[in-house]
């Protein structure tokens, strides 16, 4: 069930990234590539995750585990 989650997620967050890019115009500068980067971390985070990993088990993507 969490797998199916994640896959919502990123589908959603490309395409929020899509529609981002495309009005890419409509924003600051700085504000946008912000929200780009953070959308981007969040999307990275929800793939790589070391519990709910989607594509290679038991991997460890992060540098820094609590």
């Amino acid at each position: 069930m969490i797998k199916i989650l994640q896959i919502v997620a990123l589908i959603q967050g490309f395409f929020v990234i899509i529609v981002l890019l495309k009005n890419h115009k409509a924003y600051k500068k700085t504000t946008f590539w912000l929200l780009f980067f953070c959308l981007l971390s969040i999307i990275f985070y929800t793939a790589a995750d070391d519990e709910n990993n989607l594509f290679v088990k038991g991997a460890d993507w992060f540098l820094f585990d609590s």
